[in-house]
């Protein structure tokens, strides 16, 4: 599966789904299947959106 210029595609109906970053999920955009299918980082992955605060405090020890 790859994401299309609209978004990672439904993998029942094909249509685009859209990204739902702060419940971890991303959810069907046609209305009609409704799927909702969880979004998780792999294990070590930092997420894209957070306090820069966190870096600067490892870089400083």
């Amino acid at each position: 599966m790859t994401d299309l210029p609209t978004g990672r595609a439904c993998p029942d109906c094909g249509e685009p789904m859209a990204d739902l970053r702060s419940h971890n999920a991303r959810q069907c955009t046609n209305g009609r299947c409704q799927l909702i299918t969880g979004w998780h980082l792999a294990p070590g992955q930092k997420p894209l959106i957070g306090s820069n605060r966190i870096d600067r405090k490892e870089h400083d020890q």
